[in-house]
């Protein structure tokens, strides 16, 4: 005779009782998704900052620098770093399976951290930048992944 943690273990239930509905793997790839987008915004972010600080060296040499740094610092340094926090925020309510809003919003910033800080444009010159490219390929498949698990949330 098996008990009847046993049979709630193996799927079955006590007549009577509603069998507990199982939960998706999806949830859990979308945090860990997530969380491999906010590494790679934090390095992107690692970046920007090292690149601002050898512009704010060169400074005298560069035409038109104070545009240049301020768009290297909020698309390098400051949407990276608030795409990633939100990002790690987004895995943990993953993670717990609860506020399916929270989760979204953070995917949804980290993906537009990652594709603004993945493709700059200075002076008319599209430069890529292949971590935040990678950040937004990541949390893209993450929010994918997200949709598929939408119904192991409460």
């Amino acid at each position: 005779m098996i008990p009847l943690q046993g049979m709630l273990a193996i799927g079955y239930a006590a007549p009577g009782m509603p069998v507990p509905p199982q939960k998706s793997g999806a949830g859990k790839g979308a945090a860990i998704m997530y969380i491999l987008g906010a590494l790679h915004l934090l390095i992107t972010l690692g970046l920007g900052a090292m690149v601002a600080s050898v512009g704010s060296a060169m400074g005298a040499e560069i035409k038109d620098y104070a545009s240049v740094a301020a768009y290297l610092w909020g698309v390098c340094v400051v949407l990276p770093l608030i795409g990633m926090i939100f990002g790690f925020l987004g895995a943990v309510f993953i993670f717990q399976r609860k506020k399916f809003t929270i989760a979204m919003v953070g995917g949804i910033l980290g993906l537009v951290a990652g594709i603004a800080s993945g493709i700059l444009v200075i002076g008319g010159i599209p430069l890529f930048n292949w971590m935040g490219i990678l950040a937004f390929i990541f949390f893209l498949l993450g929010i994918v992944m997200l949709f598929v698990a939408k119904k192991d949330f409460q």
